[in-house]
């Protein structure tokens, strides 16, 4: 039997592997939710407190905050994925993991979709319930008839999101001519290739993965920046040589 799970993949089984780690980790779920969330309350009292009032108040709000979301989630999702597997960290948990009965791909494979969970789950639940907590407290501080206390800033986000994306298309149509989808499908791949760096940062390192990670893109970019800075100087100076 352990040898057919070995030696087939299963997709069932990538299922209860998924299942056995939100079962054991709920935890976590709901606490990075209730970190996001108060968060993201920073950001909407933060961004309220410096948009000055006036008919496009809740449309800039809606933009501010936006992009406060959007810089919460580039490290939020690079954090996550960093502890991929955090589930082997100890001995113990180790040799458990080890001897699940499935493959290594799907060991992997049910690790990764299990981290993918973490990322958007908390992320949208905390969305959704740090503006339902906002139109409760904002009320209290602003009239009724305010659009930015009394509206969902979900809906000025996608008034806005139309608006940034028709305003970069017609900005990069200046310089290059692509297609909107095309841009999207770009920030996909950004999105995938700096959660790919992370992950497998954190298959190699066990231990404060994130921390390393970081520090060494940092420094591979400071020498890489060193080294075209050093043989641009060189060329710069052969050619101004008489």
């Amino acid at each position: 039997m352990m040898k057919d799970n070995i030696n087939s993949f299963s997709f069932r089984r990538v299922g209860l592997l998924i299942k056995r780690d939100v079962v054991e980790n709920w935890k976590n779920f709901l606490f990075f939710t209730l970190v996001l969330s108060v968060i993201f309350l920073f950001i909407m009292f933060t961004s309220a407190w410096v948009t000055p009032a006036g008919e496009e108040a809740y449309l800039t709000l809606s933009f501010t905050t936006l992009n406060g979301y959007k810089t919460v989630f580039t490290y939020y999702n690079i954090f996550v994925f960093s502890g991929i597997m955090a589930n082997m960290q100890t001995q113990g948990a180790r040799a458990n993991f080890l001897m699940l009965p499935a493959s290594n791909i799907e060991k992997f494979l049910g690790r990764l979709l299990y981290v993918a969970l973490l990322v958007f789950v908390p992320y949208i639940v905390a969305i959704l319930l740090a503006d339902v907590l906002r139109m409760m407290i904002f009320p209290f501080f602003a009239g009724e008839s305010d659009a930015v206390a009394t509206h969902s800033l979900l809906l000025g986000f996608w008034e806005v999101k139309g608006k940034m994306l028709q305003e970069g298309q017609e900005t990069l149509n200046m310089y290059i001519n692509l297609p909107l989808y095309l841009l999207l499908f770009m920030d996909c791949l950004l999105f995938v290739w700096e959660s790919s760096i992370y992950v497998l940062g954190g298959c190699y390192w066990r231990k404060h993965p994130f921390l390393k990670t970081f520090a060494s893109l940092l420094l591979v970019t400071i020498v890489a920046f060193v080294v075209l800075g050093y043989s641009f100087w060189n060329i710069v100076s052969e050619v101004e040589a008489p």
